[in-house]
């Protein structure tokens, strides 16, 4: 178990956070720790699925999904990159 000063140097410092595969589970995972306050930076080999990310568009319907991302990218907490 953990001391109080390991537990408070751990719960100051920001969570930073990588989702593998933005697609039907990566989406979602990735905009609700998001919406928990992590920072997040999705991931995909597919650039047309980043593409389409970075215009704020989900490649598939999901109700309120497309807003809570677009609120977090705007934020600057979900950021999505292509793997290479």
């Amino acid at each position: 178990m953990a001391d109080r000063s390991t537990e408070s140097k751990l719960s100051t410092r920001p969570v930073l956070i990588t989702v593998l595969g933005m697609g039907r589970v990566g989406i979602p995972a990735a905009v609700g720790l998001a919406e928990l306050g992590w920072r997040v930076t999705g991931v995909d080999k597919d650039s047309g699925t980043i593409a389409l990310l970075r215009t704020g568009e989900v490649p598939f319907s999901e109700p309120g999904l497309q807003e809570l991302m677009c609120q977090h990218l705007k934020s600057g907490r979900c950021t999505r990159r292509r793997k290479n």
